[in-house]
Order: structure tokens, then sequence, then C-alpha cells
């Protein structure tokens, strides 16, 4: 590659290679012309694929090269191209990029910069709260500050298999704490025994004939979804199944079950605006009633802020606030949230006590002076309350729209902003 072009090669010599390339790439844009061949869509996309790669591994990289050496703006200018060229030359960038360790940082801002442009935001803090990692790039003037991109191992992917584990630990618990009552029974009855011969037990029976222990009872409210019950019901659902086979109903639920039961259920606790519930669930999945017990709801979106290893999103406020200059905090004027887990209930003042704790932690600026100025931002991009509220919404109430009854029933979001933004800034 470097021997075919030379310092000495004329600027002709590069035109012809790159019309070369592109004649290649557009004849099977402009028709069907003598000699030319209709391609199955799949191979003619590998073939698209192939030559657009190609044209990026001999070209491209001589001026990404030039760009690089040159300023932060050089890097901007290429994610905006890469934001409205066709998806297949897209493609064959990104992996031209990625697959170049020169260029790394580059791939990884096109979706974390990309809602600036629809939020009409220059000065901001992108925390990208996706699948499998929540990453957090500031952004000042228009120029994101790639030396100060931080991403954890953490997302939507550890919440899924965190509810797994939770809803199969209620299955478990109830199946030991039998066995032990059990073991109890015996252990009473061969020691302990009144003078007409019946066993005495500190078990309380309920109507269902299971044992249920006094502080475990939980008072709940009837909604759609979930059920107004006493502990002796919700011991019939756990009972409801042999556990060998409940378990390995829980273990085959898709990601996308998961997914949905979360989005209707799940949410982040936060006592000081008392969002919290004591409803109990029963989720049905192939003609299976799955129990979703009360703090199963919310200790599973947990996780992104008490994994362990540095992988938490408390970690990550604290790595970004140690690379950051004083003239640089007022990036957290506007917290820009993107990804699936910003459509978590609650997440807005989760996000909001990790950063004022790691900035009191700091003590590098007035964490109360900066609290009354922190905006909440969500890209019209993102989904479901994204396209219903607009390009950019933020955390003050005169801002928010109006709702009719009729968003209150259709839009499942509508809960977020009620218990989240509302709750949280309404000083």
């Amino acid at each position: 590659m470097e021997g075919r072009f030379k310092k000495s090669d004329s600027e002709n010599d590069y035109k012809y290679y790159v019309l070369q390339i592109v004649s290649r790439v557009l004849r099977p844009l402009l028709g069907k012309h003598e000699g030319s061949l209709i391609y199955h869509y799949e191979y003619k996309f590998h073939q698209d694929e192939k030559l657009w790669s190609k044209f990026f591994e001999e070209f491209t990289f001589h001026i990404f090269r030039k760009l690089i050496k040159t300023n932060n703006k050089a890097k901007k200018v290429i994610v905006l191209l890469n934001m409205f060229i066709p998806t297949i030359i897209k493609y064959s960038l990104c992996k031209s990029l990625i697959e170049n360790y020169e260029y790394t940082s580059i791939s990884y801002i096109n979706d974390l910069v990309s809602p600036l442009f629809l939020c009409n935001c220059n000065t901001c803090v992108v925390i990208d709260l996706g699948y499998l990692s929540c990453r957090l790039l500031p952004v000042m003037n228009g120029m994101p500050l790639y030396h100060h991109y931080t991403y954890v191992d953490n997302g939507g992917f550890y919440i899924n298999m965190e509810i797994k584990r939770l809803l199969k630990e209620q299955y478990v618990r109830r199946a030991q704490r039998r066995r032990t009552l059990r073991d109890w029974e015996a252990s009473s009855a061969s020691l302990v025994q009144a003078s007409d011969g019946d066993i005495l037990t500190n078990a309380q029976n309920t109507d269902g004939g299971y044992a249920a222990i006094p502080h475990e009872e939980k008072a709940t409210e009837g909604e759609k979804g979930e059920t107004n019950t006493s502990q002796g019901l919700v011991n019939y659902y756990l009972d409801l199944y042999p556990l060998e086979e409940i378990l390995n109903v829980i273990d085959s639920m898709p990601d996308d079950e998961i997914e949905n039961m979360k989005m209707k259920y799940f949410y982040l606790k936060n006592e000081e605006t008392k969002l919290c519930s004591n409803k109990i669930v029963l989720y049905e999945f192939q003609n299976y009633e799955i129990i979703v017990e009360a703090d199963t709801r919310w200790m599973a979106c947990e996780i992104l802020f008490t994994k362990n290893y540095e992988q938490n999103i408390n970690f990550m406020f604290t790595s970004i606030l140690s690379k950051l200059h004083m003239f640089e905090f007022s990036a957290f004027h506007n917290v820009l949230l993107v990804g699936g887990c910003s459509n978590i209930k609650g997440i807005v003042s989760k996000i909001a006590q990790s950063l004022f704790h790691a900035l009191s932690e700091k003590k590098k600026t007035s964490v109360k002076d900066l609290e009354n100025r922190v905006n909440f931002l969500f890209p019209k991009i993102s989904p479901n309350l994204r396209q219903f509220i607009g390009a950019s919404i933020c955390s003050n109430l005169e801002n928010l729209p109006d709702y009719t009854q009729e968003h209150i029933h259709n839009s499942v979001l509508y809960d977020h902003l009620n218990e989240d933004v509302y709750f949280t800034f309404k000083r």
C-alpha cells in the first residue's frame, strides 16, 4: 500500500485510482448495462462492502492521518460525515477505523456525539446507559473531550441477568424456609408434646395451609398486573410449581421478555422522594405465573450503581471528575441521557444523586450552586418518551409539556416523568 503511493506520485495518479474505485462502486447503482450482472442482495451487499473497505484502506487513511495531527475539530468533521452517508459506507468507515488502532478513539464517538446535533446543545455531558456498557463523554463548546472519555462494563445486559437471579432467588428462599420449618417441626415433635398429644409449634397457619413469616408480610395495592394479596397467597404462587421446573422456566426467558418486564414493573428506588413501591407483581410467561416480589422490582436495577470491580456509575463519575479542570465543570450544567437504560423509572433521580455525591467528594466546586443549574436532556432519537417530548426537555418544571388523560394511559414513560423529574426537581 505504501509502495503504491510514493511522494513522487502526481496528483493525477491519486485522482485516477479514486475515480477507478468510485466508478466500480457506482456502476451497479446506475442501472443495468451490457455485461453487468444482477446480484442477489446479500451477495451485492458484501461486494459493495468489500469495495468501500478497499477504498478506505487505500485512500482515506492518508486523509485521516493528516486530520488527526491537526486539531480536535477534524475529528468532529469525520463524525458529521458519518451521520449522513449511506449505511454501507458508514459501516465500512467504522470497520476501517476500528481495525486501525491509531483511530480507535474515533470509532467510539459517533453514537455518543450524534444526539448533540439534534438537541442543539454544545456544552454537556453525554451519558450513554447502554446494553453492555455505560459511557460518559464531556463536550465543551461543541468539542468532545475525547481524552476524558470513560466507560464501565455495566448496563441493561447485567440488569437482565440480575432480574433472573433475583427471580430465582425468591423461589429458592421459599424452598429453604419450608425445609427449615419441616426440620424445626420434626425436632419439636420429638422434644415437646402437649398433654393431649398435639404438636406445639410457633408457625402461623394461613388459609392456604402455608406457614407465613410475620416480618415478611407486605401490604399491597391493586393495579393492573399487580395483585392485592396476603402472605398466604404469595406463598401459594411461590409453591405453585416444582422448584426445578420454575427455575428452568426463568432461565429460558428470552431477553425481549425480560426487557418487557423491566420496562413495565422495575424501577430505581429513591427514599428521599419516596419513589418506592410495596406492590407484588404476577407476570405471565408461557402459561406460567411468575411472582415478582416488591423488593425484586428495585433491587435488580441497583446493579448500575453497586456492581463490583469499579464497574458502576458512581465510579464512572468519580473517574471523570478526577480528569476535569475547574472550567470544564460547566459541562455538567446539561446532562444528556441516551441509551435503553435511560428509560428506567427513577434513573434521573439516581444519576443526580450519584453525580452530586461525587462532586461533594471532590470538593472542587459548590455542589449547591451546580445542583440548581443542572438540566437533564433527552434526545429526540432515543426510544419511547423522546419521540413524544420533542428535541429537548430539561428538568425545570415550567419546561415540561402539558399531559392529557390519553397521554397518561398510553405513554409508559409518563410514569418516568411523574415519579422522577417532577418529584426530584420540585423545589
